[in-house]
């Protein structure tokens, strides 16, 4: 299908609404792509200053060489599009998919705002819409793009298609945060979030090379790689397993400590609408459990790995907990996920030992034994 396209004309809009109270600001927009082979073809997540007021008009069928496409309009009253956002913006107008089309549009009338049109061939794709919370607090609207094909033949429990997607591989994709232009959180002794992620993730890599493991790293080097971007490439890849994604914490309280890790859980997400019938419904929530349940399991293992060898260096470190969350990169992988934040660049004490080389390397060998076992249980199961 063509381009994506991405009316930003109208975006002088805003001076007419202004900072109004009323309005919701549209603070970003992430498209992350799967393969065609894929469960999810896409998907499109929208991210809110507060709860946008959505209306869905009915679906229209046009007719474009040959296939019929269902056009599906929703109206979002009284959306402010800032400056800030322009860049993003240009990023989601360049991408496209061949399963479904997405165009947004900044418009007047009948009321500021914004308006979504979707087309898709509903012979092969079928379209959900959800709402979530993220774990910034903004609020979250987010489209998915299924296969309808693989979707169907799941839903009838095509024994062949389940032997084909049991898991072999070995291969996990490693992502270092922020990068480039991105300093990520910058703590006590100017250091940033980073060079932390950096080196660890380096070392992490080297560390499951050792075990046979295949690594792909979304960045290597200092370099700016849009969130959507490092999971398209993750879920691009065909021996892709794991996503495991490296960040450090920061706080306004300086006595704020500790290695938490985030996952997703279904009951992150509410149904905004569906036009699936119960039997599919039924499938994609066992398939959203299953990799809800392989994202807490690969959690658990990793986070009590780094525990246990920064208490190596560090025998008072906090234990913030295994938590449940909607960060973009865990809604945007294909496959099971985790965010770690290995430490508070804030606090004194924790800044000095994620500067330090040997530390990083101790957090590396931690997320490494959690992965190792992950992928030792999945074998075994």
């Amino acid at each position: 299908m063509n381009k994506l396209i991405l009316n930003v004309g109208l975006i002088g809009m805003m001076a007419c609404v202004g900072s109004s109270l009323y309005a919701t600001e549209l603070n970003n927009v992430f498209h992350h792509r799967g393969k065609n082979t894929d469960l999810e073809f896409g998907k499109v997540a929208f991210y809110f200053s507060k709860d946008p007021v959505i209306t869905r008009l009915p679906i229209v069928t046009t007719a474009h060489d040959g296939v019929l496409y269902n056009q599906e309009n929703l109206i979002l009253p009284k959306v402010v599009v800032h400056d800030a956002v322009k860049d993003i913006i240009q990023r989601f107008n360049a991408a496209q998919s061949r399963e479904y089309q997405v165009t947004l549009e900044v418009v007047k009338t009948p009321t500021h705002g914004l308006k979504m049109l979707i087309q898709y061939d509903p012979t092969k794709v079928c379209v959900t819409y959800e709402l979530f919370e993220s774990i910034k607090q903004e609020k979250g609207f987010i489209i998915r793009f299924y296969n309808k094909e693989l979707l169907d033949r799941m839903s009838k429990k095509d024994k062949k298609l389940l032997h084909v997607c049991k898991n072999t591989r070995l291969g996990v994709v490693v992502d270092c945060g922020h990068g480039g232009s991105d300093d990520g959180a910058v703590g006590l002794f100017q250091l940033k979030e980073k060079d932390v992620t950096l080196n660890v993730g380096r070392e992490l890599a080297r560390l499951l090379h050792k075990q046979g493991v295949d690594v792909f790293l979304t960045r290597s080097a200092d370099v700016t790689v849009p969130l959507d971007r490092r999971t398209s490439l993750a879920n691009a890849r065909n021996n892709a397993d794991l996503f495991v994604s490296i960040h450090a914490n920061r706080s306004a309280r300086s006595v704020a400590s500790g290695v938490e890790t985030f996952c997703l859980d279904t009951g992150l997400f509410h149904s905004w609408h569906t036009a699936l019938n119960e039997v599919a419904v039924h499938t994609l929530h066992n398939h959203m459990t299953t990799l809800c349940e392989h994202s807490v399991h690969l959690a658990g293992l990793v986070h009590n790995g780094v525990l246990a060898q920064a208490k190596k260096l560090n025998n008072t470190i906090v234990d913030r907990k295994v938590k449940h969350a909607a960060s973009q990169v865990l809604i945007g992988s294909n496959m099971p996920a985790v965010l770690i934040e290995i430490g508070f660049l804030s606090n004194e004490q924790e800044a000095e030992l994620l500067a330090a080389q040997g530390y990083q390397m101790l957090v590396a060998q931690g997320i490494c034994d959690g992965i190792v076992a992950y992928l030792r249980d999945s074998r075994l199961a």
